[in-house]
């Protein structure tokens, strides 16, 4: 059974599929799914893909992987959706964003260091790592092993 996933917008054209019914189909048909990777495309920059509660509860319990490549994704709930719904990530990598700058979607490293307890590696953007992020996430995350320090 699938245990890896990469997903890509075409390069022919047309448009990506729906985020929230790949990630219904993907928890349905394929139970052993354990790293995800998709590349998102927008054809316009204010064009956002978002990806709802509902869309990480069921497939995410079980990736150990989660890459949401270098576009801007919004995740409803920011960092504590992540962390609540993907407990068992080692590898995440993303570039989040808030709509309209709501607190609701904001990203904390810290967050993800108390969710995910097995967290190995993690390139996420946008934060703002000043001393006391940086010092707690470290203290918060014992097996991290690489982690990226990006500002976007």
């Amino acid at each position: 059974l699938l245990e890896t996933l990469e997903v890509d917008a075409s390069p022919f054209g047309g448009g990506f599929p729906d985020p929230q019914r790949l990630f219904d189909r993907l928890a349905r048909y394929c139970p052993r799914l354990q790293h995800l990777s998709i590349s998102f495309r927008h054809e316009a920059s204010p064009e956002r893909q978002t990806l709802e509660v509902r869309a990480l509860a069921g497939l995410g319990r079980r990736l150990l992987t989660l890459d949401l490549g270098a576009v801007a994704v919004r995740i409803a709930g920011g960092s504590r959706t992540l962390a609540a719904c993907c407990p068992q990530l080692e590898h995440l990598s993303a570039q989040l964003c808030q709509q309209h700058e709501q607190p609701l979607d904001a990203v904390n490293p810290i967050d993800l260091a108390m969710g995910c307890s097995r967290l190995q590696d993690l390139d996420l953007a946008p934060v703002d790592w000043d001393d006391s992020t940086l010092a707690r996430f470290l203290a918060e995350a014992p097996r991290l092993q690489s982690f990226a320090l990006r500002h976007v």
